[in-house]
């Protein structure tokens, strides 16, 4: 929940509909007085939204002169609640002590999982990852989880192609994803050099068969050799060989692809997210939802893989409405981003900058990325016979 909602909630507040008369004179009325209100659902005949409880007194002078039906609808606040459960104070103060133990426990990590990989051990992985503070009792908020997995990719050296640290209340879930050796087999091919094929300033580079040509830390533009197979003997004759290797390199690269424009009548979702609080059985509302839910979760406060007997409950309910709004834009980057990922499925992106250009019948989405690739191809070795 943000904190906005809670401080609307602790100063109380008003949801009420207006009908009739001019609906849209009262909002500009409202704005014009400097009545903040939020949360204006339109319908067909009236509007529904909230205003403070300091606010809503305002509001009479405002209803006259717009000539609108006023009608509350509800009324929330902390006020109200506490006024409501006087009587047992001792259950509030154990239910104000519980929240604020769940809240301040949850912004540490107790526990840390490790996921996707069987090349590097989970106690390796997170022995590393400790270093860039992702470690039981860190403070959540104050982890870069970007640059520690940055930091883990680039100091096993290849051996892990992608790893992702995700912050889950008081839990880091490290997700990992293995290099893929396609090197296994013992057979070998038509003799040939690794080049490179783009420009690139190389991380790692790793032999497996044939002479180094470049090394760590060397900046390469595409065609540069890598990895000869040319192999001079001690005769002074050469062996010609299948160079092989495994190379990884930092380079620049844009993405660049263009989607026509589509219009249409869309059927939308207007949704509204409510949170209540669950200890042992007992229900605590903090958003007061009194419409029908559409789905809900719950995600409970687990020790050691154990489910604690509290947490919080996710309810959504949604409302569909016809509207005339284009969303031809939204379409063209669910596509864009479905090409981007088909295009590069193993490429460690660490800074991507997107760019929409909208013409009157298409549009063109670009994107200018630094990122971590494998880097080499197989190029013909020329002997002349």
């Amino acid at each position: 929940m943000k904190l906005i909602n809670i401080l609307r909630y602790i100063k109380g507040y008003v949801k009420f509909t207006v009908s009739g008369g001019f609906r849209e004179r009262f909002i500009n009325l409202c704005n014009t007085d400097g009545i903040r209100i939020w949360n204006v659902v339109p319908e067909i005949g009236q509007i529904h939204a909230c205003v403070s409880i300091k606010n809503f007194r305002k509001l009479r002078k405002i209803v006259k002169s717009s000539g609108v039906k006023l009608k509350i609808t509800e009324k929330k606040g902390l006020s109200l609640f506490l006024k409501k459960h006087r009587h047992r104070s001792v259950l509030m103060v154990g239910v104000f002590f519980i929240i604020s133990f769940y809240i301040i426990m949850n912004r540490f990590i107790w526990f840390i999982e490790v996921n996707g990989t069987h090349t590097v051990s989970h106690e390796e992985i997170i022995s590393v990852i400790s270093n860039y503070g992702v470690k039981i009792g860190a403070y959540a908020p104050d982890i870069d989880s970007i640059s520690a997995g940055r930091y883990a990719i680039n100091y096993f050296d290849g051996r892990l192609l992608w790893m992702s640290v995700n912050i889950k209340g008081s839990k880091a879930v490290i997700e990992v994803r293995d290099y893929v050796d396609n090197h296994k087999d013992t057979t070998y091919g038509e003799p040939c050099n690794i080049v490179a094929d783009f420009d690139g300033t190389i991380l790692s580079i790793e032999t497996i068969n044939g002479d180094k040509a470049a090394s760590q830390g060397s900046a390469v533009k595409s065609g540069d050799l890598l990895i000869s197979g040319v192999i001079e003997n001690r005769d002074m004759s050469a062996s010609y060989l299948e160079a092989r290797g495994k190379i990884t390199a930092h380079h620049n690269q844009q993405f660049t692809r263009i989607y026509s424009k589509k219009t249409a009548t869309y059927k939308i979702m207007n949704v509204n997210k409510y949170t209540k609080l669950g200890i042992i059985g007992l229900i605590i509302p903090l958003d007061f939802n009194n419409k029908d839910t559409v789905f809900s979760y719950t995600e409970f406060l687990t020790l050691q893989g154990t489910r604690l007997p509290f947490g919080i409950i996710y309810e959504t309910n949604a409302k569909e409405y016809e509207t005339e709004e284009a969303f031809s834009l939204l379409h063209a980057v669910d596509a864009y981003i479905l090409d981007f990922y088909q295009t590069f499925p193993n490429t460690n992106i660490l800074e991507n900058k997107m760019t929409v250009k909208a013409s009157s019948k298409a549009y063109k989405i670009s994107s200018d990325m630094s990122c971590i690739d494998f880097m080499g191809v197989k190029s013909e070795i020329l002997v002349e016979k």
